[in-house]
């Protein structure tokens, strides 16, 4: 008796061809989703930079406009009343520092994005309570009086007050659009006070502050231009490797210009 072998021939080709395309879609699903995470992860990456590197620090800014704005009227009522050098001096030095704050609300606003930042939040804080130190100081008691100077001598330092808040409003101007308050990299000033120092910004923060401590020397203001002094030399070092990564002609400025901070000292 012979066994016929019956053999059963299945077309698998139409089903496989079905099966591929559900995958392909299934794939293009998934990458599509992935699209619109990166997207999402995108936006909301954008939105946290323009709240630190804009909104934040132009309410800020704006703040401590309107109260110089409310101290430069007072001193001017009593420049009106009873005007000596003291109160020139103090109305002078307010002024310029009002236009110290104003400058760089328009780099916040307009400037365009750095090519790189360092977003280290130690550095953040760093930059912020380096630059708010003053602020910041009026917010402790002021301690025991450590000396007690001629009256000479408070007229004399809040006039090198004035001298360093106009020349940081010099160094604002020159700097620009490229003004941050944490270390980012947009383009390469080499003009004006940067041709004598390299952050002369800086400088002009310590001179302020020195004005300050010499008008009114208590163990709160040593210990603060202290810290104040520490504080810009980590933000110094920070923002010098940043430039040096990103700006290819940062070397040949350090050359050319060799003084960071203080001429003839560092």
């Amino acid at each position: 008796m012979k066994k016929e072998r019956i053999e059963e021939s299945t077309d698998w080709g139409p089903m496989r061809s079905d099966c591929e395309d559900r995958l392909k879609l299934e794939a293009l699903d998934i990458v599509s989703l992935d699209g619109e995470c990166t997207q999402r992860c995108s936006r909301s990456a954008k939105v946290r930079r323009c709240l630190a590197a804009r909104i934040v620090p132009t309410i800020v800014m704006f703040a401590l406009i309107l109260l110089q704005v409310e101290q430069l009227h007072r001193i001017w009522v009593g420049l009106t009343r009873h005007g000596d050098a003291i109160l020139a001096a103090e109305f002078t030095r307010s002024g310029l520092y009002l236009v110290f704050l104003a400058v760089p609300v328009g780099a916040f606003v307009l400037h365009d994005e750095p090519t790189t930042a360092d977003r280290r939040p130690l550095i953040l804080a760093v930059a912020i309570a380096a630059s708010f130190m003053l602020v910041l100081l009026g917010l402790f008691p002021g301690g025991p009086l450590l000396l007690r100077l001629p009256v000479a001598w408070p007229l004399a330092a809040l006039w090198v007050t004035v001298g360093g808040v106009a020349f940081g409003v010099g160094s604002v101007i020159c700097l620009g659009m490229s003004f941050s308050f944490r270390p980012e990299a947009r383009r390469l000033c080499q003009r004006g006070p940067y041709r004598l120092v390299r952050h002369p910004i800086y400088l002009a923060e310590i001179l302020v502050t020195m004005g300050a401590l010499v008008a009114n020397p208590r163990m709160t203001m040593v210990g603060g231009e202290l810290v104040f002094i520490f504080l810009q030399i980590v933000r110094i070092r920070a923002e010098e490797q940043l430039l040096g990564r990103a700006l290819p002609d940062y070397r040949e400025f350090e050359q050319s210009v060799p003084f960071r901070l203080a001429p003839l000292v560092w």
